[in-house]
């Protein structure tokens, strides 16, 4: 079974690093604040469907890319 909350870490990580943003970057790309992006990253939270739409969108892929 595959661990879709790690892949998602590891796959928000390399889009950021593509994109070479940090945290504070992309929360106020997608409008909330930087502790959540934080909070992600560490697998403390997960994105809400609407937060995950729009990293879908500013990173320009699929929800299968972010999560596989």
């Amino acid at each position: 079974m595959k661990d879709y909350r790690k892949n998602f870490i590891e796959n928000l990580k390399l889009y950021m690093k593509e994109k070479n943003i940090n945290h504070s970057e992309l929360a106020r790309h997608i409008n909330v604040d930087h502790s959540t992006v934080s909070k992600w990253m560490s697998g403390k939270f997960e994105p809400k469907l609407t937060n995950i739409c729009l990293m879908l969108e500013f990173f320009g892929c699929d929800f299968k890319d972010l999560i596989e």
